[in-house]
């Protein structure tokens, strides 16, 4: 008799106390016990997925938007809610006759779960309340809560609200999560800063905040009340960090801001000069090191009080001026103590000596820095060639690889610095080699990496497929079959013969199109064709015609534009602007020549002079320093700080010069929201609106919208 046998004998007796008749047979009628569901099937209970194990359903997952009985998987927020006729509850509702509280499913379609209330609770409009107190809410109503943000909203669960935030970038409206306007109304020319602060954009002229952001300048941020970009300015302090004011009072920091007025410290304590906080009074007589270890504080009337000094090579240690090799906290790099020529990193103690090995017995390859901030790798700007044939030049005390020469033909000779190759003139018959998989060719090329020249292999043709390049008699070409089309940078080339000769240069708004035998244009772009206008529109140049009182710009960005938008005429002759020779080209001035000394008017329109006039004063060519001009005619330059430029002011025959923030570069367009504007004596001077012809202002001209 099997094992199950034996136990449903053994229950019928226990049953019965006597089963008469019962016996191995009468118990196995079937052969197999019943079966509740199939091993590893899926059902849904309610709101709640259920999977069968061991012959019974278990949990398997509690599905916060219902359970789909169909797919018997749980609904996700996005899948359709049933109509509202077919709902079977919408909210919480009270069991009839008990105390207990049933639970309304988020899909409506069945009370996902039962809660007794708890003892002192009564059953009451779809919640649990007190007995004998009110209900402050109704189950599952949601309420927006401005006061702690857009996105902020409260629920009403248990008869109690709770506080809770929408997702992502949604907002609450009318107690519901949204997503935010797409496009708040705007008046036409206003400006609002971006998201980060970085920069600005400005309505169109359809009412509409525009995508494309106007950065700020260097060292510049958007503020937000005045929407426009303004120095940044470094907090002077984090919030609620305070400082002695004197012995007895101290600042409070506000806003990253120190406050204006004093707080006091309480009765019997005395602001601390080292901790910046009020303190039990120090014990007269006594001294200590300041807060940065470089004067010693003495006690006088319960409070510390600069006592001395410490000279530039010492720090106070134990309430003394100590010879010190190293600043406290900060670690060095320093000679290994009975070690000739081995030098390691090394923690800095608080007394400002040598402590532990930065890393444990681990030491430089060579000396320190100058600095000795760290172990010298190598010197700032050396020149070194790996095994492999890498051309490396060393960059803030690390190699940085810069061309791979290949094995043997690399070289850190400072006179022929780089790879091993040829570079001629205008790139016309230099070196050619295959990269790597044999795809493109590469041409030797005069290369700089900061002020350092090299010779360097870079990317000259694709050859448009692997191994089509091919090294054959000294020459390297790509492969190609007679009639078949090539781009070679910007020139679109034909086969001829197994070579490739070139065949149309494409201009500056057009790419090379291989596929196409064609140069192409980017939609939107535009060009002048003379005195009209043409815009690219899918890969083709489209004419316009200008009118009879414009002309086609094509430094304002291929557009038409009256005649007298121009702000000079091409036929004028040169003219000095300030240490400038500018020339009318397109309307607009162009700069021809700058003067290293002065601009002087002269017969044929202007000239550079050859010395400077005596006792005068004036920029520099550059607009980047002040030039005085001596009795003698000796030149003197005061340079003006990188984010300054120097600015000349008349005032009858004097002129004086002076270093002003730059704000943007002389004799250049530069775009201010839409609008093209010319930089002249360091002012955005309009020329013309782009969102009148529907583009927008970009590198200085009007472009299409991307």
């Amino acid at each position: 008799m099997n094992i199950r046998k034996l136990s449903m004998l053994a229950a019928c007796f226990g049953l019965v106390g006597a089963c008469w008749g019962c016996d191995d047979s009468s118990n196995d009628v079937s052969g197999k016990d019943t079966v509740v569901c199939d091993a590893g099937s899926l059902q849904c209970s309610g709101t709640t997925l259920q999977e069968c194990a061991d012959n019974a359903w278990t949990t398997l997952k509690e599905c916060e938007h219902g359970c789909d009985a169909d797919k018997k998987e749980c609904k996700t927020e996005d899948d359709p809610q049933p109509p509202e006729d077919e709902k079977v509850c919408t909210k919480n509702e009270c069991k009839e006759g008990e105390n207990i509280l049933k639970i309304c499913a988020e899909d409506g379609m069945s009370f996902s779960k039962e809660k007794p209330c708890e003892e002192g609770e009564k059953c009451e409009d779809g919640a649990c309340v007190p007995e004998g107190g009110e209900v402050v809410c109704e189950a599952g109503k949601k309420e927006c809560d401005a006061e702690k943000g857009k996105n902020a909203y409260r629920e009403c669960v248990d008869n109690a609200w709770v506080d809770k935030t929408c997702e992502g970038e949604q907002v609450c409206s009318e107690g519901e999560c949204v997503a935010p306007p797409s496009n708040d109304n705007c008046t036409a020319e206003s400006k609002k800063c971006s998201d980060d602060k970085k920069g600005y954009v400005v309505c169109t002229s359809e009412g509409k905040w525009g995508t494309d952001v106007t950065p700020c300048g260097e060292k510049e941020v958007c503020d937000a009340e005045q929407n426009k970009c303004v120095e940044e300015v470094a907090p002077e302090c984090q919030n609620d960090q305070t400082k002695c004011a004197d012995d007895k009072s101290y600042f409070k920091c506000v806003d990253g801001k120190w406050a204006t007025e004093k707080t006091a410290c309480a009765d019997g304590k005395v602001c601390d000069s080292v901790s910046n906080s009020c303190e039990e009074k120090c014990t007269d007589n006594t001294a200590r090191c300041s807060a940065d270890y470089k004067e010693i504080l003495k006690c006088t009337d319960g409070a510390w009080v600069s006592s001395k000094k410490c000279n530039g090579n010492q720090l106070c240690i134990d309430s003394e001026c100590k010879d010190t090799v190293c600043t406290p906290k900060q670690d060095i790099c320093a000679g290994v103590p009975g070690k000739k020529d081995k030098y390691a990193m090394y923690h800095c103690t608080d007394k400002g000596q040598l402590g532990e090995l930065v890393e444990a017995e681990t030491y430089c390859a060579g000396e320190c820095t100058a600095d000795k901030t760290a172990c010298l790798v190598c010197k700032e700007g050396a020149l070194n060639c790996t095994d492999k044939g890498v051309f490396q030049i060393c960059q803030k005390n690390a190699w940085v690889d810069i061309v791979n020469c290949g094995e043997n033909k690399c070289s850190k000779d400072k006179l022929s610095a780089g790879c091993k190759c040829q570079v001629k003139e205008g790139m016309k018959n230099a070196d050619l080699r295959c990269n790597a998989d044999a795809s493109k060719t590469e041409i030797c090329s005069s290369l700089k990496d900061g002020e350092q020249k090299y010779k360097g292999w870079v990317e000259h043709q694709d050859c448009a497929g692997k191994d089509k390049c091919e090294t054959k008699d000294n020459k390297t070409v790509c492969k190609c079959g007679d009639d078949a089309f090539s781009c070679n940078e910007n020139v679109l080339q034909l086969c001829n013969n197994g070579v490739l000769e070139d065949k149309i240069v494409c201009t500056d708004k057009e790419t090379c199109d291989a596929k196409d035998k064609a140069c192409v244009c980017k939609d939107g772009d535009r060009t002048c064709d003379g005195d009209n206008a043409k815009k690219c529109v899918s890969g083709e140049w489209i004419p316009e015609k200008c009118k009879n009182n414009e002309t086609c710009s094509e430094t304002l960005g291929g557009i038409c534009v009256t005649k007298e938008a121009s702000l000079c005429n091409d036929k004028d002759p040169a003219k000095c602007y300030n240490n400038l020779i500018v020339k009318c080209k397109g309307g607009l001035y162009d700069i021809t020549e700058v003067c290293p000394v002065e601009c002087i008017t002269s017969n044929n329109g202007a000239k550079c002079a050859d010395a400077c006039v005596k006792d005068t004063q004036a920029c520099s060519s550059d607009y980047k320093a002040i030039v005085t001009c001596s009795s003698e005619q000796v030149a003197t330059t005061e340079n003006c700080k990188t984010d300054e430029r120097c600015l000349e002011k008349k005032d009858g025959n004097k002129v004086t010069a002076s270093c002003v923030k730059k704000e943007c570069e002389e004799m250049t367009l530069v775009c201010d929201g839409t609008k093209v504007s010319l930089c002249q004596n360091n002012e955005k001077k309009a020329v013309l609106d782009c969102a009148t012809y529907n583009l927008v202002c970009k590198d200085g001209a009007c472009a299409a919208k991307n």
